[in-house]
């Protein structure tokens, strides 16, 4: 194999502008629309609530299910060109290489959803409290982006002493959430690769096949092992990658973040090679 035949900083980049040529109104429009809407209904919502609206989670759900809903949705529509004959010729015959093409697709998909809606989503959020403020003497919001620090980035355990709040441990949290909606992304990226129509959908059905598949087989071994019989917290853990002398609350986030980012990476190398059978 010659010398930049896989990758090729100069084809990678004209591949890299041709997609932002071709796509920019709708990308535009996308980023235009998605906060939008997340202002619209985030001020709707906030203007029917009362003054006080500091223990209000429905922000934050609404956060969590819009951003696998619409990431799903969107992340879906990766290799577009695929869903048509003469759009998936013309595609193959684009100077660049299968792994350029993968990269191209990854950025503007996976990872571009992954970093953006959050940004948009808290954006919107601080936008609309603010204009409520104006119009609700008063008005008390949620602290969103403490409650996503707090919840989803760190956890603390603390004490008060003499009123004062002491932070014991800090732990984060970032590394799980972070692989967890990697891969998750991922496995609409592969899904987006592997199915014409309905990619949305079929993904999420094989998804929810493999989860019950986990599940049933995750209580199977509990029964046959016996592994009742152990706890987590007790020096009877044998069967446990987290050693003898009980769990620490860190070791178990580092697992399952390494363990679910792994699961994402094998889910992206089956993704390049599904679109490296497409091209052949």
């Amino acid at each position: 194999m010659k010398q930049g035949s896989l990758f090729s900083g100069k084809r990678f980049f004209s591949l890299l502008r041709q997609h932002i040529f071709h796509n920019y109104m709708a990308l535009l429009l996308g980023l235009v629309v998605g906060f939008g809407i997340s202002f619209l209904v985030i001020a709707f919502l906030q203007f029917l609530n009362g003054n006080n609206q500091s223990s209000n989670n429905e922000f934050l759900i609404m956060l969590i299910f819009g951003y696998a809903f619409l990431g799903g949705f969107y992340i879906s529509s990766a290799f577009s060109p695929f869903r048509n004959k003469e759009r998936a010729q013309t595609y193959l015959m684009t100077p660049g290489t299968t792994f350029e093409k993968y990269l191209v697709e990854f950025i503007f998909y996976p990872l571009l959803y992954l970093l953006a809606f959050p940004i948009l989503y808290l954006i919107a959020y601080e936008l609309s409290s603010s204009l409520i403020s104006i119009f609700k003497d008063g008005f008390l919001p949620f602290d969103l982006l403490d409650k996503i620090n707090s919840e989803f980035l760190f956890s603390e355990e603390f004490m008060y002493k003499d009123g004062v709040k002491i932070i014991i441990e800090e732990r984060p949290y970032w590394k799980l959430v972070a692989s967890i909606s990697f891969s998750l992304a991922m496995a609409f990226f592969l899904g987006a690769a592997s199915f014409k129509k309905y990619a949305m959908l079929k993904t999420l059905l094989g998804l929810a096949v493999y989860f019950g598949l986990c599940l049933w087989m995750f209580f199977w071994l509990i029964s046959e092992l016996e592994w009742g019989q152990y706890s987590l917290s007790s020096h009877q853990s044998y069967l446990t990658p987290f050693g003898t002398g009980g769990v620490d609350q860190q070791k178990l986030i580092n697992f399952f973040s390494i363990w679910i980012l792994c699961w994402g990476l094998v889910l992206g190398v089956v993704t390049y090679l599904k679109l490296r059978e497409k091209e052949v």
